[in-house]
């Protein structure tokens, strides 16, 4: 590893060296001591790394002032404080080691070596992904050390666990119950809960050319509670149909292997049947099962005429599909869950079809629950990007933009006629661009009604940034008088028609407009701006300036109170925020809240734009 370090010590381009090592005690002590030599390295550079710590209460990031063999000092509301290496956790020593890395390939290069001996094949291969954006010229390095991430994630038999009843999620990272009595909720918000792939364990089945299963479908028609059908790179010509059962504790998992680019194993639908009659699906991948988990996969070219899919939903329990690609198909994803279907980190892009124009979409969703997060959704082309008609919907941490009918439809069906049908947005980015002649010109975010069915519920948009991509756009329209809305927090730019409809119950505190800007009346604590100091509006790089005028605007936590679909409360905790495309960065907590989806993460420019 010494060589790697001197890497960073220099802060140079040195010609890369992999090496494995052990997740021991030996290998964290030699990981702490580069650690403290490259943080020293750096701020002697001029440079000023950041922690992301828990050691001094809430999970929060603090500028590092000097590091040593013991332990790592960082500025806490002023003061410096040591932060012990021995109370450190692994994935906070990684962040440390991102920070030092500053987006430089190279530095990228070397965290990922830090991620692998941490043991986290995870983080290793989204960093991969961080070092090919930033140095195009690293590709023959980061492809060798693809191929490390792969050996470190082996494929190991383990006790087979035992069956047990699925048991109510908890509530999860990023929501707080302000109320004990109902069951808890569908799992929702922070990555730190979802981000880390499961370990392959139990009955692993391996699909491939040379297994002795040749396709998915053979290999999914062998799998049980607590199995794992690995797939190897590669392109599959077929589609199946998933029926097993899975459990909470032993789902049935369909894990996509990388190549040696970063590429998924691909589903592509070419010259595929997808009729629905019979035996036939109307899917490249159909989950009827419970508790199955698909992911890492790409899914291409389902076509059927209107309703091909790259992944149905056909009366799921508890499905799951995570970090996968649908693109070029009728529909992306389609059907409903008989529970909670969560998807997280998956594009979803390019799907529609001119023989269905209007009516197929990127996401068109039915069932009892959605939880999208952390996607990138974009590029409908012929319907919306995220349209539901699920009982209730979560969204967070997504960015999603330039559909051709307008970007989110949480509209009516029979299942939305219960009490508690709402829709819960935050942390999202949503931009809107200049659709072609009149199409739907000003549709943008629709909760209501559009077969005339009843919608008993409220729609929750807490910390987004909403862009309007021309002034037609009306941002959120109440199409029934039934429904209801609370905006707080958020930011609306590019139109001075926030809402509009027959729904009037509109509420809301501390949002952010334009110059010209037209809250409803209900809104309160408004501000108003000309400039609303992002990084760089052009490029769509929402992170903030310092003197932003998003900085502390926003509420306190207590005003983002929302009820779930079963009517229980919780309060919105906003601990994330987007790193388009595919990933996404902690969100710094630094006085009072910033209005939007992004807050400033230097306290000290916040203090000083008061």
């Amino acid at each position: 590893m010494r060589r790697i370090l001197v890497g960073f010590l220099c802060l140079a381009m040195l010609p890369f060296m992999g090496r494995s090592f052990a997740q021991d005690t030996e290998s964290r002590a030699e990981i702490i001591q580069f650690l403290a030599e490259n943080v020293d390295a750096v701020l002697r550079a001029g440079e000023k790394p950041k922690a992301w710590l828990v050691i001094f209460g809430p999970r929060a990031e603090y500028p590092i002032v000097k590091a040593d063999e013991k332990a790592v000092t960082v500025m806490v509301q002023g003061n410096a404080y040591p932060a012990p290496w021995s109370k450190i956790e692994n994935t906070e020593l990684l962040g440390i080691a991102k920070s030092v890395a500053n987006g430089k390939g190279e530095r990228l290069l070397v965290a990922v070596e830090v991620a692998l001996a941490l043991g986290l094949p995870d983080e290793a291969n989204r960093l991969l992904a961080m070092a090919r954006e930033a140095d195009p010229a690293l590709e023959k390095k980061i492809n060798h050390l693809a191929s490390e991430v792969l050996k470190a994630a082996p494929l190991t038999e383990a006790p087979k666990p035992k069956p047990a009843a699925p048991e109510k999620p908890p509530a999860a990272p990023g929501k707080t119950a302000t109320a004990s009595a109902s069951p808890a909720a569908p799992p929702a918000s922070s990555s730190t809960a979802s981000a880390a792939p499961l370990p392959v364990t139990g009955n692993v089945i391996q699909v491939g050319p040379t297994r002795p299963c040749k396709t998915i479908a053979s290999g999914v028609a062998k799998a049980n509670a607590g199995s794992t059908v690995v797939v190897d790179p590669g392109t599959y010509n077929e589609c199946l149909k998933v029926r097993g059962a899975g459990t909470a504790v032993a789902p049935i998992r369909i894990l996509g292997v990388s190549g040696p680019n970063g590429e998924r194993p691909l589903i592509d639908g070419s010259g595929v049947v997808l009729s629905g009659v019979g035996p036939t699906p109307r899917a490249l991948m159909q989950v009827e099962g419970e508790h199955v988990i698909v992911e890492n996969l790409e899914f291409k070219n389902a076509r059927n005429g209107n309703n091909g899919a790259g992944i149905r939903l056909n009366g799921s329990t508890f499905a799951t599909v995570r970090n996968c690609k649908i693109t070029y198909c009728d529909m992306g994803i389609q059907g409903g869950d008989k529970e909670t279907a969560l998807i997280e980190r998956s594009e979803v892009a390019f799907n529609g079809t001119k023989d269905y124009d209007g009516y197929s979409h990127n996401f068109y969703m039915v069932g009892n629950a959605v939880v999208l997060r952390e996607c990138y959704v974009h590029d409908s082309l012929f319907g919306q990007n995220y349209k539901s008609r699920a009982h209730y919907n979560e969204l967070w941490y997504n960015y999603i933009c330039d559909s051709e009918e307008g970007e989110i439809g949480l509209i009516d069906d029979k299942e939305t006629e219960q009490p508690n049908s709402n829709g819960v947005l935050v942390g999202n980015v949503v931009v809107s661009k200049v659709r072609g002649g009149n199409r739907n010109a000003s549709k943008y975010i629709d909760f209501g009604t559009d077969t005339g069915k009843k919608h008993d519920g409220t729609l929750y948009c807490f910390h987004n940034t909403f862009i309007a991509g021309t002034p037609r756009i009306t941002f959120v329209s109440l199409s029934t008088p039934d429904v209801k809305a609370v905006l707080t927090n958020n930011v609306f730019w590019g139109s001075d028609k926030i809402a509009a409809g027959k729904g009037t119950d509109i509420k809301g505190t501390n949002n952010l407009f334009d110059a010209g800007g037209n809250p409803p009346g209900g809104v309160t604590n408004s501000v108003k701006v000309g400039d609303a100091g992002w990084a760089d509006l052009a490029k769509r790089d929402f992170h903030l300036r310092p003197g932003s005028a998003c900085i502390n605007a926003g509420a306190p936590a207590d005003q983002l109170v929302y009820m779930d679909g079963k009517g229980q409360k919780f309060t919105a905790v906003a601990d994330r925020q987007p790193l388009p495309p595919l990933n996404d960065e902690p969100r710094a907590k630094n006085g009072a809240p910033d209005a939007g989806a992004y807050e400033l993460s230097d306290g000290s420019a916040k203090t000083a734009s008061r």
